[in-house]
Order: structure tokens, then C-alpha cells, then sequence
């Protein structure tokens, strides 16, 4: 039920896009940190590294695994504050997050593909770089659904997530 205003989002992206390899890589990042959790003696996190090289040449968005492996990190960091100094968890995971970033810069353009931005006076506006409120201004909310979506669909995500973190049903990288 949770997922119908983003597939309500996603319905305006039908194409084949470049941001599909950002979708497989954010599920695959996801997916192998909590095996890694769940599993801490197994090495296959580390294919994160050659799947960041993967994305950094496929996509803009791969900033995303940087943030992902980040988030994971310090989510770790917090909860295990009291012994930091022992626990090799965490070593791997600050191990490779260090890896991922360095991963990023094995693009053709090596540090100005990392740190690329459009510049301001790009000849033509691009519609993905836009901000919510840019649609919102616009776009009429009931003439482009998508639009119409993202505010609630934004609140009901906060509503949850902040909910399930107070119950502690999920953790905080979520």
C-alpha cells in the first residue's frame, strides 16, 4: 500500500533511463550491507568497491553508495561509541567506505567526474535537476499526478519511517 505513490512517481520514467543502473545499485548496496550485518565474517561486501566503479561510469547518481555506505557507517559508529577501538565491524565497513569513495575516482575524468556539476549556464534547462517546488510552481498538481504525489508521498515516508524508528522496529539508516 506504502509503495503505490511511488510507483505512481516512477510511472513518468517508462523508458529505458540511465538511473535503472542507479535503482539495481542501490538495491544491490543495500542488500549486501545487511548481509554483511547479519553475516559479519563473510568478505562479499567488498564487491561494493568494483560496483561503485560500475555505477560512477554509468550514472550521476552514484554519490547515492558513498551516502549508503556513510549512513551505514555511522549508524554503527553510534550504536557501538562505548567499544570503538576493538570492534573490527566497524573497521571493515570505515575500510570500505574509504574503498567506495577512492572507487569513484576510476572514471574517465577521474577527480572532475566525481566532483562534475552542471554549470549554471548550461544552455538548456535540464528537467531532472530541478527542485519540488520548481514543479510545484509549474506544473498543475491535478494535470501531472507524479507532481500531485510528491509532497504526500514525502510525508507519509517521514510519518512512517519516524514511527517504526521510535518503535524500533527499523534502524536509524533507514
Amino acid at each position: 500500500l506504502l509503495s503505490i505513490p511511488t510507483i505512481v512517481l516512477l510511472s513518468e520514467r517508462t523508458g529505458i533511463r540511465p538511473e535503472m543502473f542507479s535503482y539495481l545499485c542501490i538495491a544491490l548496496f543495500v542488500y549486501l550491507l545487511i548481509d554483511f550485518e547479519r553475516n559479519p565474517n563473510r568478505t562479499r561486501v567488498f564487491l561494493l568497491v568494483p560496483l561503485q566503479v560500475f555505477w560512477v561510469n554509468t550514472h550521476i547518481f552514484f554519490s547515492i553508495g558513498i551516502m549508503i555506505v556513510g549512513a551505514f557507517l555511522f549508524e554503527k559508529i553510534v550504536l557501538n561509541r562505548r567499544n570503538l577501538k576493538g570492534n573490527v565491524f566497524v573497521r571493515k565497513l570505515a575500510i570500505l567506505f574509504v574503498a567506495v569513495i577512492l572507487a569513484s575516482f576510476i572514471n574517465p575524468n577521474g577527480i572532475r567526474g566525481v566532483l562534475y556539476r552542471y554549470p549554471s549556464d548550461f544552455p538548456i534547462q535540464i528537467i531532472e535537476n530541478q527542485s519540488v517546488s520548481f514543479f510545484r510552481q509549474t506544473e498543475i498538481p491535478h494535470d501531472n499526478p507524479p507532481v500531485a504525489f510528491v509532497l504526500p508521498s514525502i510525508l507519509l515516508l517521514a510519518l512512517v519511517v519516524s514511527q517504526a524508528i521510535r518503535e524500533r522496529r527499523i534502524s536509524i539508516f533507514y
